[in-house]
């Protein structure tokens, strides 16, 4: 057979198992954008078999000091997909290949009016939001604008999560700032559409558009508070004649409109005045906890539930009372069913406050002065000093994390180098080295390697963090918030004069 007679072979038409031979004799880089250019690809690279066949040749070449974890083949495609990818940066830094490959620059005019920077699932995709004006998705490879939503007056970003719904989705939620109170909010939906370009070099046409849907309409129900899961949204009101309490329970799938609602009366018991409002409501998979604040000692309702919809099946424990009361109180969670904290602040300093779901009294964990708190997907929380201190000689970044907190060393031991945390789990240094050479050093906590974190802070400070060459052009000191897609290597920065630096490694 020869190569003009033999039918051409395209790397789909392969059978799985040859792909997965195949696919083991790539760069990890080259998995992470074949992943990205269509769904049977996208779906290939999401099986465990493939991952689990990665890591095991990477071990067997050149076994990594591992902490104490579940066996490799215990771990799921994603958790597969995230050692191999983390194991890999390793191996760059340790070899002095991890450096700068490209970087773009261009203008979004929003600098440190800036109130999002997100990376959207597949790391094409930019999401933002200026102060008081609009949200709008940019094309990372154009630079262009491709949708846009204006704000009306009094309009701001609530809340919004990222969802990998294969072409790329982003659901997010904002409301009216003069009507949030008075029950109303909407969901935006970002949709994509992918048209082929003739020219085969020129890749593909990417277009978005915003999809508005009402979620929560009833301008007699005060809205205290609301927290944004997944599919879930969950509310607390008030009804701004009777005072009764309801928890408010809306959900939706694959970016359709409300799908269920469930209303449920809130039995506040004795321990609640009536003059009293609740502050927020904390969701975790298990409970929805809900902070009072009777004016003097802020206390906790925790209502168990079945998986949150579509009712709740107990009734609230006795209160969990907290023993002072804050000044403005911002809120915090994570997604196990083991820690619940909230952080109540005053201008004079920041105070943690954790719980276990099981009923332990809080207790007063750090008492911080000038720190500022960032929250990342209702995981983890770091804090930093807005003015960075040195401890011991050294700029440290606190996590914290139920039971206990963790302190993690940064690369540099200039408190001056420490740029910022973005998203809380990417903290962001410069490096001096000699001959005036400054580099960047990104390192990245993953909320599901807390636990190992924990256990062994330093190890996974080096294995996670990477150093870039600084472009030309880029003034550093003009930063002022950052966005991370750690899996595709790009790091995308925002300057105060509004233009964006996208820089891939």
């Amino acid at each position: 057979m020869t190569r003009t007679t033999a039918s051409a072979h395209h790397l789909l038409d392969l059978p799985y198992d040859i792909f997965v031979l195949v696919a083991r004799f790539m760069d990890v880089r080259a998995h992470l954008a074949l992943g990205s250019t269509c769904s049977t690809l996208r779906e290939y690279f999401a099986t465990p078999s493939l991952w689990l066949a990665l890591a095991r040749d990477m071990l067997e070449i050149r076994p990594l000091p591992v902490p104490p974890l579940r066996t490799v083949a215990s771990l799921s495609a994603a958790e597969l997909r995230r050692a191999v990818v983390h194991a890999a940066r390793l191996e760059e830094n340790l070899s002095g290949q991890a450096r700068l490959q490209s970087s773009q620059q261009f203008n979004i005019d929003g600098g440190k009016d800036l109130e999002l920077l997100t990376v959207l699932p597949g790391a094409r995709h930019l999401v933002t939001s200026k102060e008081a004006d609009s949200i709008a998705c940019w094309d990372l490879h154009s630079g262009k604008c491709v949708a846009s939503w204006p704000f009306h007056k009094g309009d701001r970003v609530l809340q919004c999560r990222p969802v990998d719904g294969g072409r790329a989705c982003m659901f997010i939620v904002f409301v009216a700032g003069t009507n949030f109170e008075r029950g109303w909010f909407q969901l935006l939906r970002l949709a994509f559409t992918e048209t082929e370009r003739e020219a085969e070099d020129e890749g593909a046409d990417i277009s978005a558009e915003f999809v508005r849907h009402i979620m929560f309409n009833e301008p007699d129900q005060l809205i205290s508070d609301m927290s944004l899961s997944e599919d879930v949204v969950t509310m607390i009101t008030v009804h701004e004649d009777t005072r009764e309490v309801s928890l408010v329970l809306l959900s939706w799938r694959e970016g359709s409109v409300c799908v269920g609602r469930t209303n449920v009366h809130v039995d506040v018991g004795p321990s609640v005045h009536p003059i009293n409002w609740p502050l927020f409501t904390l969701l975790s998979p298990t409970c929805v906890n809900i902070l009072w604040d009777d004016l003097e000692h802020p206390f906790i309702h925790r209502y168990p539930n079945d998986c949150l919809f579509p009712h709740l099946s107990v009734p609230a424990g006795a209160p969990i009372t907290l023993p002072s009361a804050p000044a403005q109180t911002i809120k915090f969670e994570n997604n196990t069913d083991d820690f619940v904290a909230w952080v109540p602040y005053s201008s004079l300093a920041h105070r943690h406050w954790d719980t276990s779901l099981h009923g332990d009294q809080p207790h007063l964990s750090r008492e911080l002065s000038n720190w500022r708190t960032f929250q990342r997907d209702n995981m983890n929380v770091l804090a930093h000093s807005s003015l960075p201190v040195p401890y011991d000689d050294e700029v440290r970044v606190r996590t914290f994390f139920a039971p206990c907190d963790v302190v993690v060393g940064a690369p540099s031991t200039d408190p001056r180098d420490l740029l910022m945390i973005a998203e809380s789990k990417h903290a962001l240094w410069l490096e001096r080295q000699p001959d005036d050479v400054v580099l960047l050093r990104i390192c990245s906590f993953p909320s599901d390697d807390m636990r190992q974190l924990k256990e062994s802070p330093e190890w996974y400070t080096e294995r996670l963090a990477r150093t870039l060459e600084v472009p030309d052009g880029l003034d550093l000191s003009s930063v002022c918030d950052m966005a991370l897609s750690e899996a595709h290597g790009i790091v995308v920065l925002s300057l105060l004069d509004g233009t964006l630096w996208t820089l891939q490694y």
